[in-house]
């Protein structure tokens, strides 16, 4: 992350460096080099920020995926049920999706009252 941060700041200073020099031509029309400067620091920002949101939501999506994959795994080894050894396979093997289908299949359908047959 420091390294990111460090090489997109010389990116930056060097822009900056090179348009003090330059002469900066629109259309064909010479205009004030730090206009165009101003908006690419700006899209930069806009980039970053965007990309901080993202991985704000993957890592908040990858903390609670793994977090809901061990409580369905605890849950799963500490339920009585006859085919434990299969959903332990299926969970640790398929992790995020062997958790959804256990916690579908089992765990909910042993919350559902069960009928009673008269």
């Amino acid at each position: 992350m420091r390294l990111r941060l460090l090489l997109s700041s010389l990116v930056v200073l060097s822009l900056l460096a090179t348009t003090a020099t330059a002469a900066c031509y629109s259309d064909g029309v010479e205009v004030p080099c730090g206009e165009i400067m101003l908006t690419v620091i700006a899209l930069f920002t806009v980039v970053y920020a965007v990309l901080g949101i993202g991985m704000f939501f993957v890592v908040a999506f990858v903390v609670l995926g793994t977090a809901f994959w061990v409580w369905m795994l605890i849950d799963c080894v500490t339920r009585k049920h006859k085919d434990k050894v299969v959903w332990l396979i299926l969970i640790i093997f398929l992790q995020f999706l062997g958790a959804l289908l256990y916690y579908l299949i089992v765990k909910r359908a042993a919350k559902k009252p069960r009928s009673r047959a008269r």
